[in-house]
């Protein structure tokens, strides 16, 4: 066997041997033996972003998203046609949904335009989807929050995107997002809060009341001079660390200190007294 007998057994790309051909706008190899059937095409995932309490995320729990998704038609399965005497071969690529156009030893493969790569062309189209294929339902599907579950974490429903014909259906993705809280904010397992006193109270001592996320009331008192921006911390009165955890993060209560606009004359020299 000669240099050129090699290259030509090589390169050869008729019938199931080996060779090599462009596919899909790039080289597509294939070193001897039959082509490896291709994996069932997954239609698009569907990504959706669910807002949830804060509440929700102390305790966990379920919650529903809602969404629109493409079911299968009932009457046509899938096929655009309203029997299966209204499917035809298409004629341009003879049923494959490919076109093959061949460059010497190499063959560059195309989308058929005329059937749009399905290989077939729809006679009559189905009277229920009007040769879509499918029809728009609402879902509202239960999905988990775990505890303590942060924003952006996500949660997968396996398969339940969109059908498609002789195709998986995609996976539905949701994305947790924390609305605002009247009163709480969080950073990761830490809660954050603020109460205002007058000027009188913070020299003299305040006492005031915030309902936690657990409905527990939280007493934010002191009985001393406190000075704007002080921060109170209750350990263990934050989120739980993680989703099973029995630990908790703490809350930080800041008091602002509301100052007085203005001051009678009466007023100052009465404050002087009292302060010097």
């Amino acid at each position: 066997m000669n240099a050129q007998d090699i290259f030509d057994n090589f390169f050869r790309s008729n019938g199931n041997e080996g060779g090599f051909h462009f596919e899909n706008g790039g080289f597509h190899f294939n070193f001897g033996g039959q082509e490896q059937p291709q994996r069932p095409k997954k239609t698009p995932d569907i990504h959706i972003v669910k807002e949830i309490t804060l509440e929700e995320v102390y305790y966990g729990g379920d919650v529903f998203v809602e969404f629109k998704r493409e079911k299968l038609c009932n009457h046509c399965h899938g096929t655009r046609a309203e029997n299966s005497h209204d499917i035809e071969n298409c004629p341009v690529c003879g049923g494959t949904g490919v076109k093959i156009e061949a460059m010497g030893m190499m063959r560059q493969k195309t989308q058929c335009p005329k059937c749009n790569g399905t290989g077939k062309i729809i006679k009559n189209k189905c009277h229920e989807c009007h040769g879509k294929g499918t029809v728009t339902k609402s879902m509202k599907v239960p999905v988990h929050v775990n505890r303590s579950v942060r924003d952006g974490d996500t949660t997968i429903i396996p398969e339940f995107a969109n059908d498609g014909y002789k195709m998986k259906p995609g996976d539905v993705i949701v994305k947790f997002v924390t609305k605002p809280h009247p009163v709480f904010t969080r950073k990761g397992s830490d809660l954050y809060a603020s109460v205002t006193v007058s000027l009188l109270e913070s020299l003299t001592g305040f006492q005031r009341s915030i309902k936690h996320l657990d409905g527990n009331t939280i007493t934010v008192a002191q009985q001393k001079i406190t000075p704007h921006g002080t921060v109170i911390t209750f350990e263990n009165m934050g989120l739980p660390l993680t989703a099973h955890s029995n630990r908790y993060g703490n809350l930080y209560v800041t008091v602002n200190v509301m100052y007085p606009n203005s001051l009678s004359q009466n007023q100052i020299t009465e404050l002087k007294k009292i302060l010097n």
